[in-house]
């Protein structure tokens, strides 16, 4: 590393500070409900009683999910996808767990199929740690830090589930006639499968699944293709447009939908997506697309999903098949500008929480740098 060491750190390979271990096999079959959690890559999969580590522990991805760290208080298990702390040689956990929460785990991952962190390519990297007294000093500001960030998710997570209760009683208590998706279309239609290799001077902006994200299009990482002129009027979207993810690993993701505002409408859509335009003279996108995130709704999206190779999935024939209610213009109007209300509230609370992680990142980089130092 480079960089002056602050006064009273000490600098040396990461394994002079704690050592990391390759998790443990557990078949399947052995995860018992209650008892300790299992930790795999991403997280926890289960519980079991047989034989665990004592807490407080740290665990982080050692192949698959790289980057994703856990603490743990208690006892636990790291599965063989993990690597643990095995020994913290007297270092503060919790400021283990928040060096490797801010390491760049991803950038020593090894691989061509699935990802790998090996522990002997990152235990001789040199790093500085501050003094014991200072870790935990450190650690007990970051700690304050995400309390207030799972206050502000809670808030959000609350405000977004009274709008999915006011999209569920005002569009369906009110008996309106019930009509599919495929009576009100103008166009529905898979995304291009071209090949994103273009840079942002030669080519058109492409949305991808990660692009639809709460409801909103994200116009962040934004990939690019150079596509001929027919294939921008068979792929561009126009504001109004409402896109659905249509295949992913994960069910939840499935029938994900995103209102289209205008400054996507330059972009195209990748395969993944859906892209669905309605018919102006009977339905108003911001009502359907509200109607769309609503509990009753997801659970017909959910339901007509098939799977194939591991992958969930829902095709057009689904999607058109979905009966939605659907009152005249001007109450759906009327309807979809109280949701809309309701939403931009919701977003509110999680633009919040992006703003207080980003504020997040710049106290860790501080903090775990020496460059702002904790006072005793």
């Amino acid at each position: 590393m480079s960089g002056e060491v602050p006064e009273g750190w000490t600098i040396g390979p990461m394994v002079q500070f704690f050592e990391l271990q390759r998790g443990h096999d557990l078949p399947a079959q052995s995860r018992e409900a209650g008892g300790v959690p299992v930790i795999a890559s991403n997280g926890i999969v289960g519980w079991h009683n047989q034989s665990p580590l004592s807490g407080p522990g740290v665990v982080t991805g050692r192949s698959g999910t790289i980057g994703k760290v856990n603490y743990i208080k208690e006892r636990y298990w790291p599965l063989n996808t993990t690597l643990y702390v095995r020994d913290f040689k007297g270092s503060e956990p919790e400021f283990v767990y928040r060096f490797l929460e801010h390491f760049p785990l991803t950038e020593f991952q090894s691989g061509t199929g699935v990802p790998t962190l090996n522990r002997n390519d990152i235990h001789p990297i040199d790093v500085v740690f501050p003094p014991l007294d200072e870790q935990r000093r450190i650690a007990e500001v970051l700690r304050s830090v995400d309390n207030a960030i799972a206050a502000a998710q809670q808030v959000a997570e609350h405000s977004r589930a009274l709008q999915s209760l006011l999209t569920t009683v005002q569009c369906f208590g009110h008996g309106y006639e019930m009509i599919n998706l495929g009576d009100i279309l103008a166009d529905i239609r898979y995304g291009t499968s071209v090949k994103c290799d273009a840079n942002e001077a030669d080519g058109y902006p492409v949305l991808r699944i990660p692009n639809v994200v709460n409801g909103r299009v994200e116009l962040d990482d934004l990939k690019y293709a150079a596509v001929s002129d027919a294939d921008l009027r068979r792929f561009g979207l126009e504001a109004g447009d409402i896109v659905v993810v249509r295949t992913n690993g994960n069910r939840a993701y499935i029938g994900r939908s995103a209102l289209v505002a205008d400054g996507a409408a330059t972009c195209l859509f990748a395969s993944y997506l859906i892209r669905m335009r309605f018919d102006t003279r009977r339905a108003w996108s911001p009502y359907v697309y509200a109607i769309l995130n609503s509990q009753p709704v997801r659970e017909k999206l959910l339901k007509a999903a098939t799977t194939s190779a591991g992958n969930y999935n829902i095709n057009t024939t689904s999607l058109k098949g979905i009966a939605v209610p659907l009152p005249n213009l001007e109450t759906q109007h009327q309807i979809g500008e109280v949701i809309q209300l309701a939403t931009e509230a919701a977003n509110a609370c999680e633009d919040d929480v992006k703003h207080q992680q980003r504020v997040k990142a710049n106290i860790m980089s501080d903090l775990l740098s020496g460059r702002v130092r904790v006072p005793a």
